[in-house]
């Protein structure tokens, strides 16, 4: 059995109408979500955390407090958002290679002081009981009132107040970690730059 051509052109035109409508749904659902689109609930939650605020109960008061409170500057593997009351202070997240997959952090700096308020790994797929420590609770510990001068540092033994303790038995978790972190504060700086 054979087609004709007055087929084709039919099946044609109906996977361009169908395509075409499914693009102008996405769009309309991409424009009303917003910004929420760009910021999980678990990265609203943890900067508000690193902050110190107190979190709100429901997923939408927290997106309501933090819109309210920072604007977006950056979008993509980095995000930034710059406090509007207190311009100086930062929040970021940073998504990037570790040594097994995909790690994605939220941290807080003020540009003011030059420190780390917090950071927190949200996201990891690192080995169980040693890259995945940079979870716990006592590794985001060290990264309160970092220094972010000269660049934040991984280190064996910390000496100075830019570096961090590495996770014994996974230097390269720990050294994604300094990468991905260095990365995120260097576009913090970069959108500091630019006029609003």
């Amino acid at each position: 059995m054979t087609r004709g051509k007055p087929g084709v052109v039919a099946e044609i035109c109906f996977v361009l109408l169908l395509s075409t409508a499914c693009v102008f749904i996405l769009l309309i659902a991409r424009a009303g979500i917003g910004a929420r689109s760009e910021v999980s609930a678990r990265t609203v939650r943890t900067a508000l955390q690193l902050l110190t605020t107190q979190v709100p109960s429901g997923d939408e008061e927290a997106y309501a407090v933090f819109s309210r409170r920072f604007s977006q500057k950056s979008y993509g593997r980095i995000k930034t958002w710059q406090n509007q009351d207190q311009l100086s202070q930062w929040v970021f997240e940073a998504s990037g290679a570790g040594m097994w997959g995909e790690m994605t952090l939220v941290g807080v700096v003020d540009l003011e002081t030059d420190t780390m308020t917090g950071l927190q790994v949200i996201e990891q797929n690192e080995t169980a009981g040693l890259g995945d420590r940079i979870t716990e609770p006592v590794f985001a510990e060290q990264f309160i009132n970092l220094s972010l001068q000269p660049r934040v540092e991984m280190a064996r033994a910390r000496f100075r107040n830019n570096q961090f303790d590495a996770v014994s038995g996974a230097t390269v978790t720990s050294k994604a970690l300094e990468t991905l972190i260095n990365k995120a504060i260097s576009q913090v700086r970069e959108n500091s730059q630019k006029k609003s």
